[in-house]
């Protein structure tokens, strides 16, 4: 895979809204359900795309951004800043809410949205922010 050149806008929050944010470790077993006995646990990959709920606060100019952004990166990876490591990027990808649609944005308060995006961590890849 070659290196992306798209990074996540700077007209948009470089960090998630604490509420909601999501980092979970990935499960990289696999587990059998066997005839007799227990099951049967293997470890599945050493590398797993994780995901990630990044949820954010947008003014509307900032939702017109989002949605511009997300319209060209649309199945394509990009650069995000780190939320745990304000240092370095992360190679990301969208995943789709649902076929319909990539995101819900909700009004929060007069020019004011909130949503929260599905993101995938790819495993081991990194960039420093320079």
């Amino acid at each position: 895979m070659a290196e992306p050149e798209l990074y996540w806008p700077e007209a948009l929050p470089q960090a998630p809204s604490q509420s909601g944010f999501d980092d979970p470790l990935p499960s990289l077993t696999i587990s059998t359900d066997m005839e007799y006995g227990p099951r049967r646990i293997r470890r599945r990959t050493s590398a797993a795309r994780q995901p990630m709920s990044y949820p954010l606060i947008l003014t509307t100019e900032q939702k017109a951004t989002l949605k511009e952004f997300m319209d060209i990166a649309a199945g394509q990876p990009f650069w995000l800043p780190d939320p745990l490591d304000q240092s370095r990027y992360l190679l990301v990808i969208f995943i789709p809410e649902s076929a319909q649609r990539a995101a819900s944005v909700v009004p929060r308060g007069p020019f004011r949205w909130q949503t929260t995006l599905t993101l995938e961590v790819y495993p081991y890849v990194s960039r420093d922010r320079t």
